[in-house]
């Protein structure tokens, strides 16, 4: 824009091989039938729309002319190479050369941009959307269960706060008696209380160690899980 602008003498430029490049399009291109084709100077910089339609001539199956890219680009003397280098491929790559020869004859100095990202086709363009997705998807599981390894971290950690600060306020079990009075009764509580109160403790130490447990092995499963 800040080099071609419509309306600026560059532009006009720009403009003039564009025209130069539509009228040796047919030239090169006698198998691709041009139905419309508009050099529009109503926006930011001359840009040219070329719409064609492939026809394959001489053919010995099917109709002898029928409509086929790949079979019109090779009657322009395009083969293709494998999956990467086709004809469509190919083609596009001798257009290239040809609009930069002729930008070069209109002082222009072509630089090109984008040199790593390769065209595709569109089964190329189809396989590789697959594989993003599947890519995708597992990014998206590990995310879920990255997650829920920290949920259970963080559901453990509470566990064992909890714990710590009952075993600052818990008393031995053999200190856990029931004061009795002077006739063996039991002062505020029964003997089956206290006693209930022991298994409760008890029962509190096998599940701290079970915490501790599973705290381990959380941290294992949470290194190796690492995206």
């Amino acid at each position: 824009m800040s080099d071609c602008g419509c309306g600026t003498p560059d532009g006009e430029r720009a403009a003039a091989a564009l025209k130069d490049f539509a009228e040796s399009f047919a030239e090169r291109n006698p198998h691709l039938r041009v139905f419309n084709m508009v050099l529009h100077m109503d926006e930011a910089t001359p840009h040219l729309h070329v719409d064609f339609i492939p026809v394959a001539t001489e053919q010995s199956r099917g109709l002898s002319t029928r409509v086929s890219m790949k079979q019109a680009l090779k009657q322009q003397g395009f083969v293709g190479v494998g999956r990467k280098q086709t004809e469509w491929a190919a083609w596009m790559e001798r257009e290239k050369e040809a609009l930069t020869e002729i930008a070069q004859r209109h002082d222009f100095e072509i630089i090109s941009l984008g040199t790593n990202r390769p065209h595709m086709d569109l089964p190329q363009f189809k396989e590789a959307a697959a594989r993003l997705e599947a890519v995708q998807q597992q990014t998206a599981a590990v995310e879920r269960e990255v997650a829920e390894l920290e949920r259970q971290r963080d559901a453990l950690k509470g566990t064992v706060r909890l714990l710590k600060e009952a075993d600052r306020v818990n008393a031995p079990l053999h200190d856990i008696q029931p004061e009795k009075t002077l006739t063996g009764a039991v002062k505020g509580v029964t003997v089956d209380q206290v006693e209930q109160l022991k298994k409760m403790a008890l029962r509190s130490v096998t599940d701290r160690h079970k915490v501790q447990e599973l705290t381990e092995e959380n941290t294992v499963c949470g290194h190796r899980c690492r995206p």
